[in-house]
């Protein structure tokens, strides 16, 4: 399953939702594609006041403060993933 992932540079919001994203899909099949807004024109327009955003293939999106349980409970969605626990997310 292929994610997309939209953040810009200096945004702390984005940085603590990658690693909850990047922690529970570390053993998993599930592909990351990062894209920065401000390099993208098209997401720059759709996503300009919503990061950090999480699109999920279904078009199901995650945005603004994402927890890692909004992350755990979407990924769980789909029967092919499993999101990795064991001692609780990383900081």
């Amino acid at each position: 399953m292929k994610i997309r992932f939209y953040t810009k540079k200096g945004c702390h919001l984005c940085d603590k939702t990658e690693r909850y994203l990047l922690y529970l899909i570390r053993n998993s099949s599930v592909e990351v594609y990062k894209t920065d807004i401000e390099s993208d024109s098209e997401a720059l327009d759709r996503y300009h006041d919503m990061i950090p955003v999480i699109e999920f293939p279904d078009g199901k999106i995650l945005w603004g403060r994402i927890t890692g349980e909004e992350i755990e409970r979407a990924l769980s969605s789909y029967k092919s993933i499993s999101p990795t626990k064991d001692r609780g997310l990383p900081m």
